[in-house]
C-alpha cells in the first residue's frame, strides 16, 4: 500500500490551478484591444482583470501559501464569469450584447476547472491552516 503524497498533490493542483489562471489571462489580454475600440470601458476592465490574473499567477508560482493569490484569482474569475454570463443574457451598461463564442466558453470551462482546483486546495489544507 503506497502512502499519499500531500506535498506532490500540492503541487500538481497549483500546477492545474496556475495554467488555469495564465490561460484565461492570455485570453483576455488578447481581447483587449477590440473591446477598447467597441466599448472604452469593457476593454478597460478587460486589462484589469488580465492584470489582476498575472499577479495571482505570479503569486501561485512564488510561495506555497499564496492564500492571497488564490483568492484573488478566483474573484477575478468569478467576476470575468459574472461579466461574460451577463453580456450574453442581460446585457452590460450601455446596451452591449454579444453572442456566445469559442473563447468565451473555452474560458468558462478553463475557470470552472480553476474552481476544481481551488477546492481541491481547500480540502488538502490542515483544519484552518494555511493553504500548504
Amino acid at each position: 500500500m503506497t502512502s499519499f503524497d500531500t506535498t506532490a498533490t500540492v503541487d500538481r493542483v497549483r500546477t492545474v490551478a496556475a495554467s488555469c489562471v495564465l490561460t484565461v489571462a492570455v485570453i483576455h489580454a488578447a481581447l483587449v484591444q477590440p473591446h477598447l475600440r467597441e466599448l472604452f470601458y469593457l476593454g478597460v476592465l478587460f486589462a484589469i482583470g488580465t492584470a489582476g490574473l498575472l499577479v495571482a499567477f505570479a503569486g501561485l508560482l512564488q510561495s506555497r501559501t499564496s492564500v492571497l493569490s488564490w483568492w484573488l484569482a478566483g474573484l477575478v474569475l468569478l467576476g470575468m464569469f459574472g461579466g461574460y454570463l451577463a453580456s450574453r443574457t442581460t446585457g452590460l451598461p450601455m446596451g452591449h450584447t454579444e453572442e456566445w463564442n469559442a473563447f468565451g466558453i473555452a474560458s468558462v470551462v478553463v475557470e470552472f476547472v480553476y474552481f476544481l482546483a481551488f477546492g481541491a486546495m481547500m480540502w488538502l489544507r490542515p483544519a484552518h491552516g494555511p493553504l500548504p
